[in-house]
């Protein structure tokens, strides 16, 4: 697990973990990762924000980091999920990759991970589309990880929001539930294949 939010010597093992997997990436001719922010809580990252004469807090922290691994890596490209913590917290996603401002260091959004924590998907999007580089799509039912199309949450409006914003990035199926995952990710493929192409008119 690499957190971003923590300092040296923290920090240190995970640039170290970064550099195996851009190397491994690289091998298989990947041009991007999946990271996370990291584990801060939501309420660690607003008490020092909130602090008028903080000059050195988590969000100077992750900023650092995230812009060392820019220079470090320039050519893979790096989106980040919102998945614990602050992370969940769509305008502390918003504020860290704004203030980077480095076109390597994107966001992997989770529109499930985003209503699982209480967040419409619909309205953290409207406040991090510029910012994203990858999506995952899954479905949640009664609180639990389930296949895409499936579950309690359609995610159709929300594509159709990307495909309003402009968004042209890749997508990515996941499936975290108990049954049979070679099924669920089968028919979850399918179906993203449909939902996608229908929105942003593939053919």
């Amino acid at each position: 697990w690499c957190d971003f939010f923590q300092a040296p010597p923290q920090a240190d093992e995970t640039d170290r973990s970064v550099a195996r997997q851009v190397e491994i990436a690289q091998r298989l001719g990947a041009t991007q990762l999946r990271l996370f922010f990291g584990r801060l809580t939501y309420e660690d990252y607003t008490t020092v924000r909130l602090k008028p004469d903080t000059t050195s807090g988590p969000l100077e922290t992750i900023c650092a980091n995230l812009r060392r691994l820019s220079d470090r890596h320039p050519d893979m490209l790096f989106n980040f999920e919102n998945h614990d913590g602050a992370s969940l917290h769509p305008e502390v996603c918003a504020e860290i990759l704004e203030r980077v401002g480095r076109p390597n260091i994107r966001m992997n959004f989770d529109p499930i991970n985003f209503e699982r924590a209480g967040v419409g998907a619909g309205v953290a999007l409207d406040q991090v589309h510029k910012l994203i580089g990858h999506v995952h799509l899954k479905g949640l039912e009664r609180g639990r990880f389930c296949e895409f199309g499936a579950g309690d949450v359609d995610l159709l409006p929300v594509l159709r929001a990307l495909a309003s914003y402009g968004y042209r990035g890749g997508f990515t199926v996941e499936y975290e539930g108990t049954d049979d995952g070679t099924l669920r990710l089968y028919q979850s493929v399918n179906r993203a294949r449909s939902a996608v192409a229908q929105v942003f008119r593939l053919r």
